[in-house]
């Protein structure tokens, strides 16, 4: 295996001043066969989530509503609640102290 220095800055992917090493935010998509789809590894990994998806080509393509490609309109992506909600990116709910009794017991109980 080789190693290369493939950025001008490897200081710059190291983690926050107490954890004090180099890491790598990597965004992918798996099918269920866990087969990669997409992987976009090119942000340090304490840039957060939400950036990353947002400068990805992935990113861009559930804003503009450009993916899935035509003829596979019913795939969806599974998010975590870093990520906005989109037509096929699904996030968990948000509690923001906004939810009735009765709809976060409603809630609690789809938790598995």
């Amino acid at each position: 295996m080789t190693h290369r220095n493939f950025v001008s800055d490897p200081f710059c992917y190291v983690s926050g001043a107490d954890e004090g090493f180099a890491s790598v935010n990597v965004l992918s998509v798996c099918d269920n066969k866990i087969h990669f789809k997409y992987v976009y590894a090119a942000r340090a990994g304490s840039v957060h989530d939400a950036h990353v998806l947002r400068v990805s080509s992935l990113g861009n393509m559930l804003e503009a509503s450009a993916w899935p490609s035509s003829g596979e309109n019913n795939l969806h992506l599974l998010g975590d609640s870093a990520y906005p909600l989109l037509p096929n990116l699904l996030v968990p709910y948000r509690d923001n102290g906004y939810f009735r009794e009765d709809t976060m017991h409603y809630i609690a109980q789809q938790d598995l």
